[in-house]
């Protein structure tokens, strides 16, 4: 069961934070803008609201490192994208480290 295993959880928390920023932080004349929080900011508040994460609250921080140490671990794929010159390639810009770039990625489902 997802809901009794706090490292899932962190993932779902994790889209959750996406979907936050995506369609709330960047507000338009329908949506008002709300504030940017970081990830673990986000997670800890949502640890402090739902009653069956209460017990981890004052845990979030040793949650949130395992959480990360796993996700270190979860295999990802990624591309390497040319136009058909093969002059220009793709890159993204990280989200957390601005000043870092490289290919897409993300986990296999």
């Amino acid at each position: 069961l997802q809901k009794s295993n706090v490292i899932r959880i962190c993932f779902q928390i994790e889209l959750a934070h996406w979907f936050y920023i995506d369609f709330y932080c960047k507000g338009d004349d329908a949506t008002p803008k709300c504030a940017e929080i970081g990830l673990r900011d986000f997670i800890r508040q949502i640890f402090n609201h739902c009653d069956f994460l209460a017990e981890f609250s004052g845990q979030v921080d040793q949650v949130i490192e395992k959480w990360r140490e796993y996700k270190s671990s979860v295999p990802t794929y990624g591309a390497i994208l040319l136009d058909s010159s093969l002059n220009y390639v793709l890159l993204v810009q990280g989200y957390y480290a601005r000043n870092s770039w490289g290919f897409p990625k993300g986990k296999v489902r």
